[in-house]
């Protein structure tokens, strides 16, 4: 895509790269408006687990539901969601899509597990999480 912008197909702008220059448009990964979910790596303090955790809009879980929570080991939530998508005939689904990853990330935060990724990318998470600085 990098190399069509410079040939002149495409508008030319400055995409900046990573610095290693793979090619990796760090623009594209800085899109506030992305109506996907972001990642950002959770770790727990005393085991040193490191986990994946995300914020924003779940399209897993608006195509599999209750089986977003199960995967992810919360089995009482799946349990529980399974039951709201039963009795709403699947409006839950489409409205917990809006609201999980966000709900997920409190409860990992909860069980003190911590952000654990490159600084721009926990900014963006606690920006996202509506979550301050660490203290320290």
């Amino acid at each position: 895509m990098i190399a069509d912008a410079q040939s002149g197909s495409l508008p030319a702008r400055d995409i900046p790269e990573s610095p290693a220059g793979l090619g990796h448009n760090i623009a594209l990964d800085q899109q506030r408006d992305c109506p996907m979910a972001r990642k950002v790596m959770i770790q727990h303090p005393q085991t040193g687990i490191v986990r994946n955790g995300f914020y924003g809009f779940s399209w897993t879980y608006l195509f599999f539901g209750w089986w977003v929570p199960l995967i992810r080991g919360e089995l009482g939530v799946a349990a529980l969601h399974l039951l709201f998508t039963f009795f709403t005939l699947g409006l839950w689904q489409v409205i917990v899509a809006f609201l999980y990853n966000r709900q997920f990330m409190i409860r990992m935060l909860e069980k003190g597990y911590v952000l654990a990724d490159r600084e721009d990318v926990m900014s963006a998470a606690r920006v996202a999480l509506g979550i301050g600085t660490p203290s320290g």
